[in-house]
């Protein structure tokens, strides 16, 4: 140590040039004097921060080098030092806390009268501040002590009324960070709004790059650490783009293909729809010096694409992860680091045979939905009167959601005043028997909602849970508002409420606010055409799932064709296809054909489902094959049975045919 004390002793003279040997000296010393700060105890960095603040008043061309040295420097000093000052300050040892204080101190006011040095601290330090913040364990009064302890240094230094200015504004920023911090606290047991905090923070720093990096990386951790793995691989995503405009700003990139940045919006829409860089903000950036002062490389680049792989498979969005994947293939071939690219591509093949296998598929975890309200005037103003949808991991259901409901907001505001709304009525109805002392949370399960065009180009998981805004619940009711039998499908009508939110799932929040509700009205035998037409989806997603998945197409057979599990087929046919219902004339015509058309469908894939369970079934579940074509064939009988007498009802003639198959 003692070597080290010594070889800091070099005049200014010495230490002019970044290319000088003097410098590289600088360098290893620093680095030394560095790794003892990480890795000592209390009393040894205590020691350390001697010579470090000698390596400041001598050598402050390694902490602030001029702009064009910057680009040869490949290692940011000041930016290393801060993160571990901010932490010390932060500390419980008071003597380290001091003099990490007197060293900040003094690498703030190093050069206060040059503009970008100011600029370059000024970033650096809320930073390292946003890091301490990005550490959930930290706890963050410790800091606010040290402000203030710089306040009165920079009060008994001989500076000059702006320098004196300059400095209070910095640590007014530095403040401000605690403030947020204080607020994330505040919300801790609400993680849906402690996500949607940090969100925000991070889109203020459209003026500095790092500091947006460092914000939305620390949303990463919170959301890794709350189990939200696809939102967290979307953040990951979110920085990767940022990072290859600043790169493209930078003047590199050039040789990766134009079509690169079209591949986020594949994976990420909200990216184009947020247009994270506006082209003023980009002109913004173009000419400034923060943005000039940073090193932004492909290194960069490729963390983010890796981590956000790896968390989109961890989160079962394997057709994500294999955009990922592809993009960075295309970079490595672009820097020709062929070993890598080798690497990917086996990673690539890897997750596809594993994707494809008919042996052993990849499990899903099915992403749940519920729509909540909050109703109550004690709400603080990001809630009150608004709905939004929340996305839950597969193991939430709705009793889960109300208690997390309750114990979050009731640690808050007080158990006895959270009640918790299961009757899914309009705020009209009920806005009249509130109480104005409580605050009301109102609850629904909700499922995506396609309507039925779309709905023929979503038929895989993926395509079903990807890029979803708008979610439905469903009630029944009766004309008349008298409680109805589930049996009777003749007076049984739906309402369908339709909820449409401001971006897609899933998104960099797990939490998204409701922007448009309509409602939709089915009649009882539009609500017939719709339950089969449902059904048919679903057989239809099992015949043209690959590989097949056995268990599935046999759940989905049994929830189809046998009556003792699903009666609604046959149900649909006595109630509107008999010929009774139809000479009574409760029905329009053209319903009652679009029925027939849904039921004739409906009967034939089941037929092709029951044909391919054949096909694919081991010996052990050759009982069940049975059963099934049993049913089936029931079921086809009655079905076939009742569309020929609706037809002949209603003089529907069949269509001439040259030659027939038998399917």
């Amino acid at each position: 140590m003692f070597i080290v004390l010594h070889a800091v002793d070099l005049n200014e003279e010495n230490s002019v040039s970044s290319s000088s040997d003097n410098f590289s000296i600088m360098k290893h010393i620093f680095l030394i004097l560095r790794f003892l700060l990480q890795h000592g105890n209390g009393t040894l960095q205590c020691f350390v921060i001697a010579p470090l603040t000698q390596l400041v008043e001598l050598c402050p061309k390694v902490f602030y080098p001029e702009l064009e040295e910057q680009e040869t420097m490949h290692f940011d000093y000041l930016e290393s030092i801060l993160n571990e000052l901010v932490r010390f300050c932060n500390s419980k040892n008071r003597d380290l806390k001091v003099k990490s204080v007197v060293l900040l101190y003094k690498l703030l006011r190093t050069n206060i009268t040059k503009p970008q040095h100011l600029l370059r601290f000024n970033v650096r330090v809320s930073v390292a501040i946003a890091k301490v913040i990005g550490e959930q364990e930290s706890d963050t009064e410790g800091l606010q002590d040290c402000f203030g302890y710089m306040r009165k240094i920079c009060g008994d230094d001989t500076l000059s009324e702006d320098a004196h200015l300059q400095i209070h504004k910095i640590i007014d920023l530095m403040e401000t960070f605690i403030q947020q911090n204080e607020l994330i606290k505040k919300n801790s047991t609400d993680p849906e709004m402690v996500v949607s905090l940090y969100h925000k923070i991070a889109n203020t720093f459209h003026h500095s790059p790092k500091l947006r990096l460092t914000w939305l990386n620390n949303l990463t951790e919170v959301h890794y650490k709350l189990g939200n793995k696809c939102e967290a691989g979307l953040c990951k995503i979110t920085m990767a783009a940022l990072i290859v405009r600043y790169l493209k700003l930078g003047g590199q990139l050039k040789k990766l293909p134009s079509y690169f940045d079209l591949l986020f919006d594949s994976i990420a829409p909200h990216i184009n729809m947020q247009k994270l860089l506006t082209p003023n903000e980009n002109e913004q950036l173009d000419s400034s010096q923060v943005f000039k002062g940073e090193n932004w490389n492909l290194n960069q680049l490729i963390e983010a694409l890796e981590e956000a792989a790896k968390y989109f498979e961890e989160a079962t969005f394997f057709e994500l992860c294999l955009e990922v994947y592809s993009m960075l293939s295309l970079v490595h071939k672009m820097d020709r680091k062929f070993p890598k690219l080798v690497s990917t591509l086996e990673a690539h093949k890897d997750l596809v045979l594993r994707y494809t296998s008919e042996e052993n598929p990849l499990d899903r975890l099915v992403p749940v939905y519920f729509r909540i309200c909050f109703y109550g005037k004690k709400w603080e103003e990001e809630l009150r009167g608004k709905m939004f949808i929340y996305k839950k991991d597969t193991r939430f259901n709705l009793s889960m959601m109300i208690k997390q409901m309750e114990d979050q907001y009731g640690t808050k505001y007080g158990k006895d005043n959270i009640v918790v709304l299961t009757q899914n009525k309009p705020i009209e109805e009920i806005e009249s028997s509130l109480d104005d002392e409580k605050l009301y949370v109102q609850i629904a399960g909700v499922q995506p909602y396609t309507d039925v065009e779309e709905s023929k180009s979503r038929v895989t998981f993926f395509q079903l849970n990807f890029n979803i805004d708008k979610f439905i619940f469903e009630s029944s009711y009766s004309q008349t508002g008298s409680k109805i039998s589930e049996n009777d499908l003749g007076a049984q009508r739906k309402k369908k409420t339709i909820f449409k939110t401001k971006y897609p799932f899933p998104y960099i929040e797990n939490r998204i606010e409701i922007v448009e509700t309509y409602e939709i009205i089915l009649s009882p035998i539009e609500n017939a055409i719709e339950l089969i037409t449902s059904q048919t989806a679903k057989v239809l997603s099992q015949l043209e799932a690959v590989p097949t998945r056995v268990n599935l197409l046999q759940q989905t057979l049994q929830g189809s064709v046998v009556p003792m599990v699903n009666p609604g087929p046959m149900r649909i046919c006595e109630t509107f296809l008999s010929v009774s219902a139809i000479q009574e004339g409760h029905y329009k015509k053209e319903d009652i054909i679009k029925l027939i058309n849904a039921m004739d469908i409906f009967i034939k894939k089941c037929g092709f489902a029951v044909r391919l369970n054949r096909y694919v079934i081991e010996e052990k579940h050759i009982k069940f094959a049975q059963m099934i074509e049993s049913s089936y064939s029931q079921l086809s009988v009655t079905v076939e049975q009742a569309i020929a007498d609706a037809k002949k009802v209603l003089d529907i003639k069949e269509p001439e045919k040259e030659w027939e198959t038998d399917l």
